[in-house]
């Protein structure tokens, strides 16, 4: 049977079959001028060639998925890896607020000790104030002065 670039041999005992299988050498030199390739079974055929579509786009198919798998693991590594500088960068800012938080406390405490101080403080130096002006006063030679007196 002719079928363009294919030819089929048909057998019909597996003697001969097994035959012409095993000596390639013989049907090269019997078809020499046809350029064919030595027979093969038509199972070895459909499964280990291109003709094989299934076989094809099965492992096209597991090929694809492999690298899909391997862009998803990498894709996983590469938010695992960012996932983790965003909590180093978390817990550095966390610090970083922790020292402000404790320097604002104690200036706040500075703050406060002071406006406690400042009236204090404002008191004794008018009560200093008013030591010297009684002092001065009764320095002064003129009479008119020692009508002028600061009230306790």
């Amino acid at each position: 049977m002719v079928e363009e670039d294919f030819y089929c041999f048909v057998m019909f005992d597996w003697e001969t079959t097994s035959r012409v299988l095993n000596d390639k050498e013989e049907f090269t030199a019997t078809f020499n001028g046809m350029n064919l390739v030595p027979p093969r079974l038509i199972y070895d055929v459909n499964s280990n060639s291109s003709f094989n579509l299934w076989a094809n786009a099965t492992s096209a198919i597991c090929a694809a998925s492999q690298d899909v798998s391997k862009d998803l693991e990498n894709i996983n590594m590469k938010i695992e890896q960012m996932a983790r500088e965003m909590h180093l960068g978390f817990q550095h800012a966390e610090q970083h607020l922790t020292v402000v938080s404790e320097k604002v406390g104690v200036l706040a405490e500075s703050i406060n000790m002071a406006t406690a101080l400042v009236p204090n403080n404002t008191l004794a130096l008018l009560d200093q104030c008013k030591e010297w002006l009684k002092k001065d006063l009764k320095d002064l030679p003129n009479p008119l002065v020692s009508f002028i007196t600061c009230p306790h």
